[in-house]
């Protein structure tokens, strides 16, 4: 089973809303034309970098306790001894580690499985938590390691992500080699190849569209905060906004592998529009949504 981040609650609690909420600056700072608000503007353009080569403490005030269950990073250039590590607190005295400790360190310091810049994620498989503030700590950063896409919010779980698929193994490259007029060799061009996905929700009953949860369906949409249906809320969210797929939520196995799996994760963008769920059968419908992901 895969799961699938859809809303990023950092954004809409702070692009998408009239009254702003609070960032402090707990210690540390940001580099001028690099703030805390970069990660989750969604321009791949902008990102967050250390003011200093110290460590910085952000902290987010949602302004209201939310429930989230994980979040995702994408475009960075962490390596494996640099982490970011996320706390919550729902009063701004004590604070917890956002991190599943079977799976993740305790310490809650999250890094990258390699020097790729891949996505990976944090995911609260079965359980979630209830924040009003946000604290983000970088952790071994310099003034030149940067993010630019930190989502936070609610996987929407137990997806059933069926073949044909493309599975987050490596990133494709293309390679251009160029030669002159005399057929000497020029400077070749190397770029990532983006992957094209088909993510088939499958056997799901009208029913399953017209269903809520509260912990994930919960949101503001257009102003108006309410619980949504499963259908409404992807719909939107997806349609409109970059998201995460996981390609396995890690649901069996050892921690290990659990691990593994959360740490292949895609960052997504709709490719051209979103289809309608089709009947597959007189009493199932089966949803394809296709997908430009991105690994690194």
């Amino acid at each position: 089973m895969g799961a699938i981040l859809a809303e990023n609650k950092l954004h809409h609690a702070y692009w998408r809303s009239a009254s702003k909420p609070t960032i402090t600056t707990v210690s540390g700072g940001e580099k001028s034309g690099f703030e805390f608000v970069n990660m989750f503007d969604n321009n791949a353009h902008t990102s967050f970098k250390n003011g200093t080569d110290v460590q910085s403490v952000i902290k987010f005030d949602f302004g209201s306790n939310v429930k989230l269950n994980g979040y995702a990073v994408y475009g960075h250039n962490l390596t494996t001894s640099q982490s970011i590590k996320l706390e919550h607190s729902t009063d701004d005295s004590s604070y917890n580690n956002f991190t599943d400790s079977a799976v993740y360190p305790a310490n809650g310091e999250i890094a990258p499985a390699n020097n790729n810049a891949e996505a990976f994620s944090v995911y609260l498989k079965g359980a979630t938590v209830t924040a009003r503030y946000i604290k983000v700590t970088t952790i071994g950063w310099t003034t030149d390691t940067f993010i630019s896409t930190l989502a936070l919010g609610n996987f929407v779980d137990n997806v059933n992500i069926s073949a044909p698929y493309t599975m987050p193994s490596f990133t494709p490259q293309e390679v251009s080699i160029k030669r002159n007029n005399q057929g000497n060799l020029l400077s070749s061009d190397v770029r990532k190849i983006p992957q094209k996905l088909n993510i088939k929700l499958t056997t799901l009953q009208e029913s399953d569209l017209d269903a809520t949860q509260a912990n994930i369906t919960t949101a503001t949409i257009n102003g108006l905060n309410t619980t949504y249906s499963f259908i409404d809320y992807l719909g939107h969210f997806v349609s409109r906004f970059p998201f995460f797929v996981l390609h396995d939520d890690g649901g069996d196995g050892s921690n290990a592998e659990k691990l593994a799996d959360r740490n292949k994760v895609y960052f997504c963008t709709i490719d051209k529009s979103l289809r309608q769920p089709a009947f597959a059968s007189p009493t199932t419908l089966n949803w394809s949504i296709n997908a430009t992901g991105y690994i690194s």
